[in-house]
């Protein structure tokens, strides 16, 4: 009997991974899937606002062409970051770009909980909205004035912004 069990396990532990190995794009990497994405071009830059590095800043190329994808990074400590479109520091696709650069204060909430004998929900007021921390015409594609060009070829890392008000 013991001797049935192990076998019986044996064919199934042989049958799962016959399974595993054949079964298409689980073994990661990603390889597979970018041979349909764009070609793409290595790109970093810094953004500083009156001469001082952002951090936390969010910064987005949208594409000026019909069809394209955007790129976007998110600036670390020194002001600095790497742009991405379909995965981590992947770069952007070669094109002009419109950029955008946001960054919002953090909302803290201080209403109590609907379930707190303090709830009071006139005061509860989201018409604020979020907290620009950043001048505001850098957070939307038609007011900024940012632009950039990326290369079909080559590595970009001279895509700095200095933001004035």
């Amino acid at each position: 009997m013991r001797s049935m069990t192990n076998k019986c396990s044996c064919l199934l532990m042989l049958a799962m991974f016959a399974g595993l190995v054949s079964m298409p794009g689980c073994a990661g990497g990603g390889a597979e899937g970018d041979a349909d994405r764009p070609a793409r071009t290595p790109a970093a830059g810094k953004v500083s606002y009156k001469g001082s590095p952002v951090e936390g800043a969010t910064v987005v190329l949208s594409p000026t062409a019909e069809g394209g994808k955007p790129a976007s990074g998110l600036t670390d400590a020194t002001g600095m970051f790497v742009l991405r479109t379909f995965e981590t520091d992947d770069g952007a696709i070669a094109g002009d770009y419109k950029v955008t650069v946001t960054k919002l204060k953090k909302q803290t909430s201080v209403i109590a909980d609907m379930d707190s004998p303090d709830y009071d929900p006139e005061a509860a007021d989201d018409s604020a909205g979020p907290e620009h921390l950043l001048p505001e015409k850098y957070s939307s594609a038609k007011t900024s004035d940012l632009k950039a060009t990326i290369p079909a070829d080559g590595e970009v890392t001279d895509l700095n912004f200095d933001l004035v008000d």
